[in-house]
């Protein structure tokens, strides 16, 4: 997965999506900084010391949760999506995470519960079709995932990893 080219889509997305007042600029860009420099460890230490007030916010679990994500914590990562997710309809980024989460604790029928949302948000979500493809050959449904990864390629035809996928399941 491209994370860095996603990951500032994402930033620009969660602050539209997740809209509130930001008293706490100097805090988000230090936390967005580290994660974008791939120091997560570092900005799971600087959002866990953030001052008390900041952290009752949904773009404070927006970051924590992204954070803890990448530090391999993923029960806690979903733990703050959903802090996010009881507060903020449908928002696309959060599920996604969320579903990758479940996907990386081998969860697949949540995780593929919150890809769905996503693709109800929004269809043309490439990454999402091919993270549905993946989870339908992983668990030997070939023609569900084929069906995934051509919906992903009709979207992005440059992708070669969909590609890729593709032939291997010419049947």
């Amino acid at each position: 997965m491209q994370r860095g080219r996603w990951r500032r889509r994402q930033r620009v997305r969660w602050g539209s999506n997740i809209s509130e007042n930001k008293p706490y600029d100097a805090c988000i860009q230090r936390a967005a900084n580290l994660i974008d420099s791939k120091e997560f460890d570092e900005a799971v230490d600087h959002l866990l010391s953030a001052e008390s007030d900041w952290k009752k916010t949904k773009l404070y679990q927006a970051y924590l949760g992204y954070a803890y994500f990448y530090t391999d914590e993923f029960g806690k990562a979903i733990l703050c999506f959903d802090k996010v997710l009881s507060e903020v309809e449908a928002a696309e980024n959060i599920l996604f995470m969320r579903g990758l989460s479940f996907d990386r604790l081998d969860d697949v029928e949540s995780a593929l519960k919150d890809y769905l949302q996503v693709l109800k948000i929004n269809p043309e979500a490439q990454s999402v079709h091919r993270n549905i493809g993946l989870l339908y050959e992983s668990l030997g449904n070939l023609q569900k995932a084929k069906d995934y990864y051509e919906l992903a390629f009709d979207i992005d035809d440059n992708d070669p990893g969909i590609r890729q996928r593709l032939a291997g399941l010419n049947f």
